[in-house]
């Protein structure tokens, strides 16, 4: 598997884990050839590693995913369900009743956010903090994957740095 290659560390209580905070950099950034990708949107109870296994035929490519699109784990990901996104909500700002009736900010006719104290609203369209969050949650409903050909490739090349990055840590520690 992948993180195979990872150099060890330990975490609080000691115990030995991968360290997955390595920092990895390839010759180029995949992510900014567009030709690599294929678009996804997620469902309310998608994870990453089904979605590895739909499109690649196995979990272990997971971590794909989450490279392609700088994320760290599932959570900076994924989508929340209504229920988790009622939950947050509720968390944050006390209840949906709030949320819903309480203007962050307003857009104009463009889409540009425009600050609260602005005098003249009327020209305005209101945002709630529930329509706020919503919108961020949203976006994250369309992500990048890597197209199934290109897996070998980028897997190889990460491979290869993670290799080195352990051998030089090894060097460095005798």
């Amino acid at each position: 598997m992948f993180f195979s290659y990872f150099p060890l560390t330990r975490d609080i209580n000691g115990r030995e884990i991968v360290d997955i905070f390595v920092r990895l950099a390839l010759k180029y950034d995949p992510s900014e050839n567009i030709a690599l990708f294929d678009r996804y949107i997620i469902g309310d109870y998608d994870r990453v590693d089904a979605i590895s296994k739909k499109l690649y035929g196995d979990e272990k490519y997971f971590w794909t995913i989450l490279f392609v699109n700088r994320a760290v784990g599932e959570r900076d990901l994924l989508p929340m369900n209504q229920t988790e996104f009622n939950t947050y909500i509720e968390e944050k700002y006390g209840s949906l009743d709030y949320a819903m009736s309480t203007v962050k900010h307003y857009i104009d006719s463009r889409g540009n956010i425009i600050d609260k104290t602005d005098e003249n609203k009327s020209y305005l369209t209101p945002v709630t903090l529930y329509e706020y969050e919503e919108t961020i949650n949203d976006n994250k409903r369309e992500i990048k994957v890597l197209k199934k050909q290109y897996l070998k490739n980028i897997y190889d090349d990460l491979e290869a740095i993670t290799s080195k990055i352990i051998n030089s840590r090894r060097r460095n520690s005798q």
